[in-house]
């Protein structure tokens, strides 16, 4: 994967594992390739992008506000065709196109009896589920499958996608339908490479959004984990996908955790 000229786009990449994914691909790609930094700060990607580049100077960077859960289909499809217009690229300029689907968030995470209202649910669904949806639809559209493009798509899943915690039932119902959602896409795009990773108990903002979960277990989970400093770094835990993505052994649409033997 990291051999081709690549066009490659993260969201979230203001912070955490997005920012971790984009400077660890980055100086593992080759000369030329672009990547694009999605998030909603635009201070904080100015930051990343100035990082990027001081180690990555070989790569083109691309920082773009970008809001994933917007209700205006355009505002999708923009963020590709604003990117090869900043960099004056076409499609057939690179080898590769990647879309790293890593945004997302956890609150609320309380009982399913003290959720919000239904104008916050929608919110939190449009965030974690139908901006990843509608990005993704996009990203096929405009990289077609073409003759000597290759085209990949990295899901952050977790293990709350396939095992229930109490009070995140929203966060478990979110990772759950992306993870079967890019099992469909996999089945339909066939020269597509789709992987979900699941990056295992790493520290980030979400660890502190945690400790103020309603379950004393997962409250406790959370604050002795920290405390101890148990949880794997995000850069520890990007290093185990770039092994898993080099590698390349994966069946399209598989899951594979932090843990998992490659």
């Amino acid at each position: 994967m990291f051999s081709k000229k690549t066009i490659c786009f993260v969201t979230g990449s203001s912070r955490g594992l997005g920012e971790s994914i984009a400077l660890k691909f980055a100086c593992k790609l080759p000369p030329g390739s672009v990547i694009v930094l999605l998030a909603r700060s635009k201070d904080d990607l100015d930051n990343v992008k100035k990082r990027l580049l001081q180690e990555s100077p070989h790569v083109v960077a691309v920082a773009l506000c970008f809001n994933q859960s917007s209700q205006d289909q355009e505002h999708f499809r923009a963020v590709f065709s604003q990117t090869l217009e900043s960099v004056s690229a076409k499609v057939t300029d690179f080898q590769q196109a990647v879309l790293v689907n890593n945004a997302g968030t956890v609150k609320p995470v309380v009982f399913v009896r003290n959720l919000p209202d239904v104008r916050e649910l929608t919110e939190y669904l449009n965030i974690n589920v139908s901006g990843v949806i509608a990005l993704t639809s996009e990203f096929l559209k405009f990289f077609p499958s073409l003759s000597g493009l290759s085209r990949v798509i990295i899901n952050t899943s977790s293990l709350a996608a396939v095992q229930p915690f109490k009070s995140w039932a929203m966060y478990c119902s979110g990772k759950a339908a992306r993870d079967m959602f890019f099992k469909t896409v996999a089945m339909e795009e066939e020269d597509l490479r789709v992987l979900s990773y699941s990056p295992g108990p790493v520290e980030t903002a979400m660890t502190d959004a945690i400790i103020t979960s309603e379950d004393e277990g997962v409250r406790s989970w959370a604050k002795n984990a920290k405390a101890e400093k148990s949880l794997l770094t995000c850069d520890t835990s990007i290093n185990k996908l770039v092994q898993i993505l080099e590698k390349n052994v994966f069946e399209s649409g598989a899951r594979i955790d932090y843990f998992d033997e490659i």
